[in-house]
């Protein structure tokens, strides 16, 4: 299997979410609305990432 490196589009993308994911995660940002939205933005962040590098062209 070869890996390819992200583009930037995506990898701008993933590092946004999982920067709002850390500072919600710290109170920075208070969301009391959406109750662990830390959690699946990071894991969104992550699979935006492994994705990217698994297929040519992402």
């Amino acid at each position: 299997m070869r890996l390819s490196p992200p583009r930037k589009i995506n990898w701008s993308i993933a590092i946004l979410f999982g920067l709002i994911s850390l500072l919600l995660h710290q109170g920075i940002i208070p969301l009391e609305t959406f109750p662990g939205l830390d959690y699946w933005l990071m894991t969104i962040a992550f699979l935006i990432l492994a994705i990217a590098t698994l297929f040519r062209g992402l």
